[in-house]
Parts: C-alpha cells; structure tokens; sequence
C-alpha cells in the first residue's frame, strides 16, 4: 500500500510511431485538445504531444519499438452518453467492439487508435459524468514545460519559444532593422517582414495564430477597421496634434515647391502605399509580430501584455523619425491606440490593418487638397 500522500494519476505516456496520425486521432476523433506544443500544424518533429484530457495528461511519445496493443498501456475515457459516444466513434470509422459491463454499475467499451493500441470508453453510474471534450485553459507559449524535439527545426523551436536570451536578442535584432529603415533608409520594409516570417517559421507557429486568421464577422470587421480609423483622425486634428505640437513644435516646413494639393501622383503612391505597406506590412510586423513577442519575454500575464504595448508603440514611433519628434510621439500614441484595438478585436490584424490604412488615407487626403 502506498502511503507517501499519492493522490491521482496525472500523466499518460503513449509511445507512437507516426505523431502526425495519432494527434489527430486523439485531438480531432476524441476531441482532446493540444496543450503543448501550441501554433503547431505539423508534429513530425516533436518526440511528444502533450494533449488535455481534463485530470490527467495524455503524452503521445514518438520512436516506439514494441508491439501495438501488447507494449502499450490501455487507455480508458469517461464518458456520458456510452452508446452514442460508440456510435459516433463508429461513424468515423474506428474499430469498436461491443458494450459489455466488466463490473456491477461499469459499462466499457473497446477500441483501437490508428495504430492499432488499445482504449476504451467508460460510464460508470457510481461517478460523476466528465464530457468527452473538456473545457481547456487557455494556455500560452513558454507557460508549461519544453517538449523535447528530435530534429533541427523542432530544437529551434524549443530555443526561440522558451529561451528568455534568445528571445530578447530576436527582438533587439528586429528592433535594430527597423531603426535603419528608419534613419538611414537602407532596409527595406518588406526584407523586414520575410525575415520576420522566417522567424516565425522557426517558432513554429504561423500568421493565423498572431491574428491574421479570417473573420468571425467580416462586416463588423470592417465596421470597427473604419470606425477606428475616422475617430484617431479626429482625435490627431482636434485633440493629440494639437497637444504633441505645443510640447514637441514641429521644425519649420521648407519651401515644398509643388503645393501638396497639385501634386496628383504622389497621392497616388502614397494611397497604394498605404494600402499594402503601411496598412498591412506595418501591423504584421508592430502588432502581430513584436507585440506578442515581446509578451513572450515579459510574459503572458497583464502587466507583460501592458509593458509590450508600450514598447512596441515606442519601437513604431521611433520608426517614423523622418517626421521629425512631433510626429514620432503622434505615432507612438498611435500605436499604443491601435494595440489596444488590436486587444479589443481578439486579437484580429484585420480591423487594424484596416484602421491603419484609413487613417492614413485621411491624411493623405486632407494633405492633397490642402487642409
């Protein structure tokens, strides 16, 4: 008898061969959910999945050696309703066998996973009832412990998403990039952006997990995108310039030559600058990439999601220093606005791309018919 205060089971560990096939039996046929790695589509190059199944933990473990079934532990899942739970898992093609009762008040049934181990199903009249899909905390990356990779990318992974120096020197290194853009001229934004993708391509998560995902709703989307983007012109022409420019003055404009408001081509270019570089390449980068980067360093929590606003806001100010200090403040105001839209939107770049291409659409044109 153990007496040393053991309490409850808390960690399964299946040992499988093909990761792929097996995550997606147990995720997506039993509907466990992924607690780690998360951002990850493709597990081929991980040696363990770790997936919610409520109490305990269930470890799919790749580089298996012995035999389905006979070296493998029997898993065995509460459920409500055993009959439909058998129907619904026959619909989907997975072998099952009859119900049968191997204890007064205890219903199972047998299965088996695609590589042929063992798992049943379980109701019991004597315990309360667990749905088959539990409710799973909304975890965050670098909040639960590394999961061990057995190839180059997957050791990548594990560095870039937990190692606190790795990540600071990723940020300084972009934040460096973005300074010569900004002062010299010499990098161009868009060598920025595919060198962020890269990135994110070695942290193993992707676009549609920082918020580049579709919609829920395309119109409110929109709506909100545009409301935003009218109310921070507003606010720059009745309310934030004004106040920048009488603590910063701006610098005393030169002779422009071409009055703004006759010079048609550049607000042409500028409208499809807007449009793709500023409206969309900008918010990738800012929003999506370096804000939820630098959450990653200083944590998932409120206070780091706080401090990564007001950081990266700082980083996109800087970055348009050709406007001289009025217009670098304006635009850090900005960007700590357009973060907080980018919280209240779930997180969604649409609606700040969006915002941020109106708002400069404004600009460009009150400036071309002289206003």
């Amino acid at each position: 008898m153990i007496t040393t205060g053991t309490s409850e089971l808390s960690e399964v560990i299946l040992y499988v061969q093909n990761m792929n096939r097996q995550v997606s039996f147990y995720r997506d046929v039993l509907g466990f959910a992924v607690k780690q790695p998360l951002g990850v589509k493709d597990f081929r190059d991980f040696y363990s999945v770790e997936l919610n199944t409520g109490s305990c933990t269930l470890i799919l473990h790749a580089g298996r050696k012995g035999y389905p079934a006979e070296d493998s532990p029997r898993l065995i899942f509460r459920v409500n309703n055993i009959y439909g739970t058998r129907y619904d898992l026959i619909e989907q093609d997975v072998a099952m066998d009859e119900i049968h009762s191997p204890a007064p008040g205890v219903q199972q049934c047998n299965g088996k996973d695609p590589e042929g181990n063992l798992f049943a199903i379980e109701a019991r009249k004597d315990i309360a009832d667990t749905p088959l899909k539990p409710s799973t905390p909304d975890l965050a990356p670098g909040d639960t412990a590394s999961i061990a990779a057995h190839s180059l990318r997957g050791r990548c992974i594990m560095l870039f998403r937990h190692n606190k120096v790795l990540i600071a020197a990723e940020i300084l290194f972009i934040t460096a990039l973005v300074e010569l853009l900004s002062f010299v001229g010499v990098v161009p934004l868009i060598s920025i952006l595919l060198l962020v993708m890269a990135l994110l391509w070695l942290h193993g998560t992707n676009w549609s997990t920082l918020g580049f995902n579709p919609p829920t709703s395309i119109r409110r989307t929109i709506i909100l995108g545009l409301s935003f983007g009218v109310l921070f012109s507003i606010l720059q022409m009745f309310a934030v310039g004004p106040i920048v420019s009488h603590f910063f003055p701006p610098p005393p404009l030169p002779n422009p030559g071409t009055p703004p408001h006759q010079n048609i081509l550049m607000l042409i270019y500028n409208l499809i600058s807007t449009w793709t570089s500023a409206g969309f390449a900008e918010e990738m980068i800012f929003r999506g990439y370096l804000l939820n980067r630098l959450a990653d360093l200083f944590g998932h929590r409120f206070w780091g999601w706080v401090i990564a606003l007001f950081i990266q806001a700082a980083i996109f100010g800087s970055a348009h220093a050709y406007e001289h200090l009025d217009g670098m403040v304006t635009v850090g105001i900005y960007g700590v606005m357009i973060g907080l839209l980018y919280f209240g939107s779930k997180r969604n770049l649409w609606a700040c791309a969006i915002a941020h291409a109106i708002t400069d659409t404004i600009a460009f044109t009150l400036n071309f018919v002289g206003i």
